[in-house]
């Protein structure tokens, strides 16, 4: 029986505004051949300068990848505490995030957030 081997990884949101210490996303790991097409993929959109094909590619990478986590959600009164989503709900998180966080999440589920200079 051949494996298959689903990893996941932790992506941490503290630097994403202040209270978010706690926060993290829950990324799937990518094969070396899917994060490749995807760097390609981005890599031409960037060459082309096509802004709104990065965003939605980029975007939609997220949305499939990103599994569950821990936000802060603000309630109507303006408080806030930490809430734990669900993968109905990541559209919406990816929506809050933007251009630089959702490029994050790519990193580190290509695992390319780990090569050395």
């Amino acid at each position: 029986m051949p494996l298959n081997l689903q990893a996941t990884r932790r992506l941490s949101l503290s630097e994403f505004a202040i209270g978010w210490g706690d926060c993290y996303l829950i990324v799937k790991a990518v094969s070396g051949t899917e994060g490749q097409e995807t760097a390609d993929k981005v890599e031409a959109l960037k060459e082309d300068n096509d802004v709104k094909g990065l965003n939605e590619v980029v975007r939609e990478y997220c949305v499939k990848n990103i599994t569950k986590g821990v936000v802060i959600n603000t309630k109507d009164d303006g408080s806030q505490e930490p809430y734990e989503f669900t993968s109905d709900e990541v559209s919406g998180v990816v929506d809050a995030l933007n251009l630089a966080w959702q490029l994050e999440v790519l990193a580190v589920s290509t695992g390319s957030d780990r090569l050395k200079a």
